[in-house]
């Protein structure tokens, strides 16, 4: 019975979703070191780069069969499983370097992120996607998702932001060395 929770504290564990987080993806719940606390501007931007993942695959929508896609055998069922588990990889190249851009100061890690954004637009557009606009709620929330992704990229290149992803002295003294041998 050693390391087992009794089932009160499982639920709540459950509820509260930090250990699930501290088990799952032990980064997120990485704290600033001492003396450093995370700007205001980098943590709405942590949210609503979160949000906008969330927002936008509530209204994400496989587009119909083609007649191509037909003639080769494929049917529904195997072109979600292959757009969504697309959606997927690229949800997960991306996250850890929202990781280094939030947590880790990396402002190439930052950048990196705009710029997939920012190529990612006209696909919005123009892609195989196009077809589902025509959904007034899908269009919405395409759109919405854009906007606070978007803003977020607005906050984390803005205000206090700015000071976080500047290397000065004080920093590196206060963060690990390449020289330090636990690394």
């Amino acid at each position: 019975m050693r390391g087992r929770l009794p089932l009160s504290d499982m639920f709540w564990e459950l509820v509260s979703g930090i250990g699930f987080c501290r088990r799952i993806f032990p980064f997120f719940m990485w704290q600033p070191k001492r003396g450093m606390t995370m700007p205001r501007n980098v943590r709405l931007f942590a949210w609503l780069w979160m949000i906008s993942f969330v927002v936008g695959s509530l209204g994400f929508q496989v587009p119909p069969l083609t007649p191509k896609e037909i003639s080769l055998g494929a049917t529904l069922g195997l072109k979600e499983v292959f757009v969504y588990g697309s959606v997927i990889v690229f949800f997960l190249i991306l996250l850890p370097f929202y990781w280094l851009a939030v947590w880790r100061r990396k402002n190439w890690a930052r950048w990196v992120l705009f710029i997939v954004f920012v190529i990612s637009l006209p696909a919005l557009f123009m892609g195989p996607s196009m077809p589902n606009f025509h959904d007034p709620l899908v269009a919405m929330t395409v759109i919405a998702s854009l906007v606070i992704e978007a803003l977020g990229f607005v906050f984390v290149f803005s205000g206090d932001a700015q000071d976080w992803f500047r290397v000065t002295s004080e920093c590196m003294s206060t963060s690990r060395r390449r020289d330090d041998p636990t690394i």
